[in-house]
């Protein structure tokens, strides 16, 4: 997971959790379907090939989030704010600075080290994943 890939997860989180939805639910259709088929044919290789990978993309889906919630729990609470404003409000640097009279570069060196423990949890959470 890249810190480009993060941020765009900090920005849409709401379709973060949309993605994660919807990716069950495909899942869960794929494998009633799935749970119907009585012979194996090319048809339910590929129909298995694709469980295998919704299962993956859902596992990838829910341990970013669950990066995302670890790391900024546990942020102080003036990097949280700033977190908050900057993805969750949509907010301009400038206007994050501006309203919270801090410099710029001071935020975004903030911004990088909080990214930087999403990835690194992330990474973490697959290395010790199973399988």
């Amino acid at each position: 997971m890249s810190p480009k890939q993060v941020r765009c997860y900090l920005h849409n989180l709401d379709g973060l959790q949309r993605e994660i939805s919807d990716t069950g639910a495909d899942l869960a259709q794929y494998r009633a379907m799935a749970a119907d088929t009585f012979r194996l044919d090319d048809a339910t290789v590929k129909r298995d090939d694709f469980i295998s990978c919704l299962e993956n993309k859902l596992f990838r889906l829910r341990t970013v989030r669950a990066a995302i919630n670890a790391v900024i729990q546990y942020l102080p609470k003036r990097d949280r704010i700033i977190v908050k404003m900057r993805y969750g409000r949509g907010w301009t640097w400038p206007k994050v600075a501006g309203k919270l009279n801090y410099n710029e570069t001071y935020l975004q060196n903030i911004d990088i080290k909080t990214v930087k423990k999403i990835v690194a949890n992330y990474n973490e959470r697959i290395k010790k994943s199973p399988g």
